[in-house]
């Protein structure tokens, strides 16, 4: 049946219905399951622009438009109410990357390569894990200017193509990090332990190799699997959870999370980072919450989501309740036309990443979007436009100032 003749009144109804969000959720992931230490050169500060209101932000920021099977979701989630809005006065930096090791490596293992696809994919070869390690080296080597760019790609290759790879205990995962003093390093890490979240879908307990590195621990807990296996397929499930994606998976498994979380604090004294993709975006939410103690408070070391799906309102409640000297330190990134961060409520400081060209809703979802050329990011303010009273913007507009503490957070 075409999108043309679904019932208009029918689809208003839908879209106030509870549930209609994890509808969404689902039919997302029904159609992702068919497609499936050298001088660095000059790396200039990503390019600053400031927007004061939503007019100017608007006309600074071309149309997109979603073409073939996408139109159905982007017509089903109807982007004027569903997308979030831009924090106001919007603070839009953009970054370049146009070094060929990167428009190389999606090339071969983006998630439509015809090659070896291996971003957001399952894979168990050696050789993706040592592909993998090379791409986080050259992150090192490439950007050691631009401290925002280089924290922005090591995340999201670790949640989009490390935690994909069917990591081994004691197996090494290279990864740059920033020191408390401006200082990049690259640290050696080593698998300490393989979670069970439930039916084999795992979350990889990094640790550093050397005691004494400036690094903490890392949780990365892996996203939706689409491989078909029996963990994938337990990975499906969890998504289309009601009580919020994972919730229950999480809960069951919060006890092991937990016992790790507290052995890696007593050794290394340090809280661990937190990090993941997509329903792994989702686990990293709720470890923030349920474990906070153990958790990164540490801005230099912030816990990362990537296009995660938001939570329950119960869930969003509960943080909201947070002091925020108790709340661990929690960045988001979201894509421009990814469905699936339009489920639930987001949680933390988030961003939104958009590209010049558009993207449809699975590509939004899969791509690696600091791979690309241009890289534009901005935060949002997580309440959903259809809750927004329209007639209050105006006065909340002189309360959306960055403050310092906010800048700071923004690091």
């Amino acid at each position: 049946m075409k999108i043309n003749n679904i019932d208009q009144h029918i689809g208003v109804k839908l879209k106030k219905s509870f549930y209609f969000q994890f509808i969404v959720c689902g039919m997302s992931v029904l159609y992702l399951l068919s497609a499936c230490q050298n001088k660095s050169p000059k790396v200039e500060e990503p390019h600053v622009s400031y927007y004061e209101d939503k007019d100017s932000f608007i006309a600074a920021r071309s149309k997109k438009s979603r073409g073939s099977v996408d139109e159905l979701l982007g017509d089903l989630t109807d982007n004027k109410h569903r997308y979030y809005q831009p924090f106001y006065p919007v603070k839009l930096e953009v970054y370049e990357n146009e070094l060929p090791t990167f428009k190389n490596f999606v090339a071969m293992y983006s998630y439509e390569s015809p090659y070896q696809p291996m971003i957001g994919i399952v894979t168990n070869s050696k050789k993706d894990i040592d592909a993998t390690n090379q791409l986080l080296a050259q992150v090192h080597v490439k950007f050691k200017k631009n401290i925002k760019q280089r924290e922005l790609l090591t995340n999201e290759i670790l949640t989009k193509v490390v935690a994909y790879r069917e990591l081994q205990k004691k197996q090494k995962v290279v990864v740059p990090i920033v020191t408390k003093d401006g200082v990049p390093k690259v640290i050696a890490y080593k698998v300490d332990q393989v979670i069970d979240l439930g039916g084999g879908m795992p979350a990889f307990g990094l640790v550093p190799k050397n005691k004494n590195a400036e690094a903490p621990p890392i949780l990365l807990f892996r996203g939706t699997d689409l491989s078909g296996s029996g963990k994938g397929n337990a990975s499906v499930l969890a998504d289309l959870d009601l009580n919020g994606p994972g919730y229950v998976v999480f809960q069951s498994s919060e006890d092991e999370i937990h016992n790790w979380l507290v052995k890696v604090n007593s050794i290394y004294n340090k809280k661990t980072r937190v990090l993941g993709y997509s329903l792994g975006g989702s686990f990293v939410q709720y470890t923030c919450l349920f474990q906070k103690d153990f958790v990164s408070k540490d801005v230099n070391f912030p816990n990362v989501a990537f296009n995660e799906p938001g939570v329950s309102e119960e869930v969003a409640a509960k943080w909201k309740e947070l002091p925020q000297s108790e709340k661990p330190a929690l960045m988001g990134y979201v894509t421009e036309g990814d469905v699936v961060s339009t489920v639930g409520k987001l949680i933390g400081n988030v961003r939104e990443l958009s590209l010049d060209k558009s993207l449809e809703p699975i590509a939004a979802h899969l791509t690696l979007m600091s791979a690309e050329d241009t890289l534009y990011a901005y935060r949002l303010d997580v309440t959903l436009k259809f809750e927004k009273d329209e007639s209050v913007k105006t006065s909340e507009k002189s309360d959306r100032i960055f403050s310092l503490k906010e800048e700071s957070e923004d690091k």
